[in-house]
């Protein structure tokens, strides 16, 4: 449930105290003039029968709350014991998780980017491939069946996430290879290969001249072929970035609500339940 932030509490109060008001001074002027001789006595009437409405919804929302607050420390309770019951698992797949330095690399590689020409998308699209294979086989070839159920669930969630941006970052390489050989069979390339690097191609930015530069096999040997980089920017549109940044976002966002990364986020945890958490 979304929680209502203090500018609207304070609006809906206000709004609730001149709906009350009015229904005093209304409902008050319509008895005081059945009666005119027992005025005061339309608008006690009024203002009781306020109270009378105030009384039983204190008690409803009193008995909401009440019940709400039982859910969710019944909630708490099984998380803890389902926590306990499985903190051996759970302690051995986050330290290893930690080991590895995926929690890191998501740090690094979620965070909010900017993306001002191809070689940027290029650029990232390697180093994130990297991480998204790593994280993949780390998933692949540990045991999640015997861990915390929310543990498990979040961690094939984030995959899920990955696997989009991933998708999304490979459409874009995907046009920016089709641009690119287009750019250097247009100087007078044929028949030659585009040297790539790692999942991305091997370009790169040449900055005293501003522009990009390609590595290409051609007749048995390596040639490198500079590229206008405003005409390469063009195999890529906003839509494009937009939905690589939109990808990038909801993985980053994701990550960061993870509730355990580490063992000692365990601990916390249930430390704070049982009160020992200063």
């Amino acid at each position: 449930m979304k929680k209502i932030d203090f500018k609207t509490l304070i609006t809906i109060l206000f709004i609730i105290m001149l709906f009350i008001f009015a229904f005093i001074l209304s409902v008050g002027y319509v008895l005081s003039n059945i009666d005119p001789k027992n005025k005061l006595q339309g608008y006690a009437i009024a203002i009781s029968f306020i109270g009378i409405f105030a009384t039983f919804g204190g008690a409803y929302f009193g008995a909401k709350i009440s019940g709400e607050n039982a859910s969710k420390l019944s909630k708490k309770e099984n998380m803890i014991n389902d926590l306990r019951n499985t903190l051996q698992y759970n302690n051995k797949i986050l330290d290893k998780f930690n080991r590895e330095g995926l929690s890191f690399e998501l740090e690094i590689y979620l965070s909010d980017r900017n993306f001002n020409n191809v070689l940027d998308l290029n650029g990232y699209h390697i180093k994130f491939m990297q991480l998204k294979s790593n994280y993949d086989y780390f998933v692949k070839t540990n045991n999640f069946e015997n861990i915390f159920p929310l543990l498990s669930y979040e961690f094939n969630e984030l995959k899920e996430k990955l696997n989009v941006l991933g998708d999304n970052l490979f459409k874009c390489i995907h046009k920016i290879d089709i641009k690119v050989q287009k750019l250097v069979n247009q100087q007078g390339y044929d028949n030659f290969n585009i040297y790539g690097y790692g999942s991305g191609l091997n370009i790169y930015h040449d900055e005293k001249e501003n522009i990009a530069i390609v590595e290409i096999s051609y007749n048995n040997e390596i040639e490198k072929v500079k590229i206008d980089l405003i005409e390469l920017n063009k195999a890529i549109n906003y839509t494009d970035i937009e939905n690589v940044n939109l990808a990038l976002k909801n993985a980053r966002v994701y990550w960061h609500k993870f509730k355990f990364k580490s063992k000692e986020d365990i601990r916390n945890f249930i430390a704070e339940y049982y009160g020992d958490y200063e």
